[in-house]
């Protein structure tokens, strides 16, 4: 069943874009090239593609005269679109019915900014975006098909295996771990007698203090009040001094004065020496009564040095384990749980060995099962590979898609792929990292994409120079199967061959100009898009001998 592509790149807008000052490019959901002549800004195209997608600004893209560039793409959606649901889901970005990806690049500060649906973003989100649903197809991506691991990924893809492999993968996820929890408990159990002491002791400097928020809080209500009560006693002491010790105590005056009227009776029948009395007998019931709340506070015989002692103790422990007493308790709790596990090392471990061993063997023979699918299907893989390429004029070509069992384990199952090629007929199979030119790599990975794009999650396809070295039949052959992968893909191929452009539904003609100003002349590339008959002219004007 074909599938029905859930993305394509609905239009492209340049600004100050290198040659381009102001240019919209509207695209087809089908099959797109890209044409024009050597210099024209075709490829131009490709880099502010690249720049969408999360490659490095280059402050040079920037038209001369310019402060900054800016690319904004538009991205459309066919109805099967759960799959994009989920990526955006999983970034956590904004979800709209159109996805708006733009890129400004300014001059001054050789910043540049990303916009994600008009909201702010980080490159890798661009870059995660791009894996996920476009694919660069070129003569330097090409190298990535000599990969070990992307070959494993393709025929993977082929075979259907994403079920299997999640649940395979899920296996050797909780393989690791148990491996990791069993080293830690191995490691400790060598160290279990030093591990018990050092337990012991941190408990033992928890519960020497007997640590409770509510003393802590009741020790700082003490504090405060007997240091206000020491302030206070020394006030009284001074009022005191005041009052009634040395030679200019108010008290011993008054005193002295009775004393001298007292040698003159005279002075009695006067008003002022009653007042005299008066403030003495009232001076001497307040020193009677400051004196008595010193006594009272003495008397208390609380130990502000034993307090301060204590608190000093809850601070220790506050900063050796937590910021707050509930951290220090949390942690007194875990150090009593640990100190009893100590004992159960050997318990857990031979618990956790033979759940390993359970997870092992379940791992091991679900990537059994991935090995022996992987295999059955490498050999359809190499028989229709074979196929297309001596559809794409290699004749005599061949390919061998050879799936060997590994000893181990690893994330991928315990399969490793061997991607043999016959280009000579006669001459044996190599690797195609070996003999391979990056002709031939290209029109590999044609074939493979053309396969694969009915059930790969790409929806758009970027073509760059997939027809170098190339022209003719071959260029035809080319030509076609790049419609076929436009079947289910939208595929934007730049090409200056009029054989490939004769198969696109759209052709793009990429033109540079120059432009008289009152400064001088200016260099500037146009689009014109050629669809229906019309392309007819774009073809014909690639071929000027016809």
């Amino acid at each position: 069943m074909t599938k029905v592509p859930e993305l394509f790149l609905r239009s492209m807008r340049l600004q100050n874009f290198a040659t381009f000052e102001n240019q919209e490019i509207i695209f087809s959901n089908s099959f797109n090239a890209i044409v024009g002549e050597t210099g024209s800004g075709k490829s131009l195209i490709l880099d502010a593609l690249q720049l969408i997608l999360g490659g490095r600004a280059d402050k040079k893209s920037i038209r001369n005269s310019a402060e900054f560039a800016s690319v904004e793409a538009t991205f459309g959606r066919t109805g099967q679109d759960k799959e994009i649901k989920a990526f955006f889901n999983e970034i956590g970005h904004p979800y709209e019915e159109e996805i708006i990806v733009k890129r400004i690049i300014y001059r001054d500060n050789n910043s540049s900014k990303a916009f994600l649906n008009h909201s702010s973003c980080a490159l890798s989100t661009l870059q995660q975006f791009s894996r996920r649903f476009i694919d660069l197809v070129g003569q330097f991506e090409n190298q990535k098909l000599l990969s070990d691991e992307y070959q494993l990924q393709l025929l993977d893809l082929f075979a259907r295996t994403g079920t299997q492999l999640t649940a395979y993968r899920q296996l050797f996820s909780r393989m690791q771990n148990l491996s990791s929890q069993i080293e830690e408990l191995r490691e400790a159990n060598k160290n279990k007698e030093e591990l018990r002491d050092y337990l012991k002791f941190q408990l033992t400097e928890i519960n020497n203090v007997n640590p409770s928020s509510e003393d802590e809080k009741e020790l700082i209500k003490l504090k405060a009040q007997i240091q206000e009560a020491e302030k206070r006693g020394e006030v009284t002491a001074a009022i005191l001094d005041s009052l009634s010790n040395g030679e200019n105590a108010i008290i011993v005056q008054l005193g002295q004065i009775i004393n001298l009227v007292k040698k003159h009776p005279a002075f009695f029948e006067d008003n002022w020496m009653a007042k005299v009395y008066e403030a003495n007998t009232t001076l001497e019931d307040i020193s009677y009564q400051l004196s008595a709340q010193d006594s009272d506070f003495e008397s208390e015989n609380i130990s502000l040095e034993e307090i301060m002692d204590r608190l000093d103790k809850y601070q220790k422990l506050k900063r050796k384990y937590g910021v707050e007493i509930e951290a220090v308790l949390a942690k007194r709790d875990a150090l009593a749980l640990q100190l009893n596990e100590i004992d159960e090392f050997d318990i857990k471990i031979t618990k956790l060995s033979a759940e390993l061993e359970s997870v092992t063997s379940a791992a091991s023979k679900m990537a059994q099962e991935l090995h022996q699918l992987r295999m059955v299907h490498a050999k359809k893989l190499s028989s229709e590979l074979t196929k297309n390429l001596g559809e794409l004029r290699m004749a005599g070509a061949s390919v061998n898609l050879q799936v060997e069992l590994l000893p181990k384990l690893n994330i991928n199952g315990s399969s490793v792929i061997n991607f043999l090629a016959e280009t000579n007929p006669g001459e044996g199979f190599y690797k195609i990292k070996d003999i391979a030119s990056g002709g031939e790599l290209s029109r590999i990975l044609l074939s493979l994409r053309q396969i694969l794009s009915a059930v790969d999650s790409i929806s758009v396809f970027l073509f760059d120079e997939i027809d170098t070295g190339i022209g003719g039949e071959t260029a035809l052959c080319i030509g076609r199967s790049l419609q076929k992968v436009s079947s289910s893909s939208q595929v934007i191929a730049i090409t200056h061959l009029p054989q490939i452009a004769f198969y696109a539904e759209k052709i793009i003609q990429v033109e540079k100009r120059q432009l008289m100003h009152s400064g001088g002349s200016r260099t500037i590339s146009q689009v014109k898009e050629f669809v229906g008959q019309e392309r007819e002219v774009a073809i014909k004007a690639m071929n000027p001998l016809q």
